[in-house]
Formats: C-alpha cells, sequence, structure tokens
C-alpha cells in the first residue's frame, strides 16, 4: 500500500472530493493520513462532520490536527514505514484508475535508479500553465514501457513540472529516499517543503503514460500565496464549506475530465 499525507486547511469539500476519488481510482492501492486545520469554527464544524463519516471512506487511515506542519509530518512519515510514501494537496483529485501495483511500480522504479513518481505528469500533458501561454517543453524520455515512462529532470528547468522531481501535489517517492531528504534539509510548511534539496529524490522522475491526478485551483487558503487559480472558476472556501455543511458535497460524477492537457484545470464545480 502506498501512504500519503494529505494536506488540507478550511477544504473539508475538497478533502471529501479528493477522497472519494482515491477510493473510486485507487481503491485498495493508497492508504491517506490527513494532517488539516481549520481557521474558524464552521471550518471545523465541516471535518468535523467529514471525520464523522470516516467510515466512507476506505482510504482514510488516519488524521490529525496540524499543530506544527515540520513536526507533525515527520510524525506520520516515521512511524508507517512502507516502501513508497507521497503527499498530496487537498485541491487535487484523481480522475483515471491507478493501474499498476505497488510492487509492480517499485520494482521498475528500483531497476532504473528512480525515486520519485508523478501521478499529475503524463504525455497528454502539453501546457505548463493553465492560463496564460508558455512554452512547453516534453519531458526528455530515458525509458518507457506499455505503462510506464521515466525523464530525466536535470534537463528540464526546475521552475517547471518536468523539472522538480519534488512536489506534494500527488508525487510519491522511495521512502528511504524521501526520509533523508526529509531529515536533513530545513523546510516548515508546505511551500518550503515543495522545494525542498532534492539530493535523495535524485534527478530521475516516472509517471504513467496519461496523467491520472489533476490539481482544481479554484480558490486559496487563507495565509497562502499563488496566482495560478481563480482566472476561469472561482469558489470561496466559504461558500464550498457551506454547501458541506448543507449536505451538497462536490459532484465527481459530473466533473469534466474528458480534455485534460495541463497538471491544472479550473473545472466548473457540480454539486450534489
Amino acid at each position: 500500500m502506498i501512504n500519503y499525507i494529505i494536506y488540507s486547511k478550511d477544504r473539508a469539500s475538497q478533502l471529501d472530493l479528493l477522497l472519494r476519488s482515491i477510493d473510486k481510482y485507487a481503491k485498495g492501492k493508497i492508504d491517506c493520513h490527513v494532517i488539516y486545520r481549520a481557521s474558524n469554527v464552521l471550518f471545523m464544524e465541516a471535518y468535523d462532520k467529514l471525520f464523522a463519516g470516516s467510515r466512507q471512506y476506505g482510504c482514510l487511515r488516519a488524521k490529525g490536527y496540524e499543530t506544527d506542519f515540520r513536526d507533525n509530518t515527520l510524525h506520520v512519515v516515521t512511524v508507517n514505514p512502507c516502501k513508497l510514501f507521497g503527499f498530496f494537496t487537498d485541491d487535487t483529485v484523481l480522475f483515471k484508475p491507478f493501474s499498476l501495483t505497488e510492487n509492480d511500480i517499485l520494482e521498475e522504479m528500483n531497476a532504473q535508479n528512480c525515486y520519485a513518481f508523478s501521478l499529475r505528469s503524463g504525455l497528454n500533458i502539453t501546457k505548463q500553465c493553465h492560463y496564460r501561454d508558455e512554452g512547453y517543453v516534453h519531458p526528455k524520455i530515458v525509458v518507457q514501457d506499455d505503462d510506464l515512462f521515466m525523464w530525466d529532470t536535470s534537463k528540464h528547468s526546475y521552475a517547471t513540472n518536468n523539472g522538480r522531481p519534488m512536489s506534494i501535489d500527488g508525487n510519491f517517492f522511495t521512502y528511504d529516499e524521501l526520509l533523508k531528504s526529509l531529515v536533513e534539509f530545513p523546510w516548515n510548511c508546505p511551500r518550503t517543503l515543495d522545494g525542498i534539496d532534492v539530493k535523495y529524490i535524485g534527478p530521475y522522475m516516472m509517471s504513467f503514460k496519461h496523467s491520472i491526478a489533476v490539481n482544481i485551483p479554484v480558490n486559496l487558503t487563507a495565509g497562502g500565496y499563488a496566482d495560478n487559480w481563480g482566472h476561469f472558476h472561482q469558489y470561496s472556501l466559504e461558500c464550498l464549506n457551506d454547501k458541506f455543511l448543507e449536505g451538497h458535497p462536490i459532484d465527481l460524477e459530473s466533473l469534466k475530465f474528458d480534455d485534460i492537457h495541463m497538471s491544472h484545470h479550473e473545472l466548473e464545480l457540480v454539486f450534489q
């Protein structure tokens, strides 16, 4: 089983969507440990509602309120030794089946000295930025077979998805190399964790031929900074929270995943 930490702040509705998508497309392949925060009582009420019904999520193994980002993360990683370990942000969604077993992927990664795997990458990805035109450089493939391909991230700009083996948007890693990086290098928040040194992770990264996960950046959590959200569709944290509390979660089956060609897509949300 691949272990994942999911980081969530004020977005119980989007966390619910991610958990349901994992149950649908990666059932029995991913275990999730949620680290969450709520900035007011209504956001906390939504998390309480989600966790009260946690038995409906087959992938959810544990939850914990964030008190210290680094300490909480290291605790979850160190007390859950495994073969592969990764990270999700709560605005990520799986939209295609996770087609291989953990052992199949690990065998191929070990054979190629590859320590990182991206769920958002794929040969279907043709744009770096979802809201402005930027030049896109396709992965410099060094190995591929019927299911997977691998490229050398050092041949790409670190400012691009193809140049960054470390990412908390769905990437997973071989456990020992990840743990070495987490212990040795300084980081204390999602942004600095997302950019830690890749000395132990190494330059190679693998992916399925077609991406199976996408970020849906339709809002920004309080205290965050980014300009890559809300250019086409915006849903406030409060709006989604109110809908979730009223019994109207985001409808996974109604989201339009038929033309995913970027790692970020601002999809129009539909509610049950």
